[in-house]
């Protein structure tokens, strides 16, 4: 896994992820991907984590990106 930051006000966080390499992340902060990642989504631990996740401020679920290949995902604030 390699990892690279760029940008000023609006950066971006870019990793390449080799086969069977997994992320987990939040939902809305993925900005681009290839094709060889497969997404999925779940609550990351039951619902009582979710809603926990979901009072404090975060969503309720959690998504994960595996890598079928080489591949790169890129992950973006929303706002500057």
């Amino acid at each position: 896994m390699q990892f690279n930051i760029s940008g000023t006000t609006m950066q971006t966080v870019s990793i390449d992820l080799q086969a069977g390499e997994t992320i987990y992340s939040q939902r809305n902060v993925m900005g681009w991907m290839t094709d060889t990642i497969q997404m999925n989504t779940h609550t990351g631990g039951g619902l009582f984590k979710a809603l926990k996740r979901s009072i404090s401020g975060g969503g309720m679920f959690v998504v994960d990106y595996t890598a079928t290949g080489p591949a790169r995902i890129a992950f973006a604030a929303r706002f500057p």
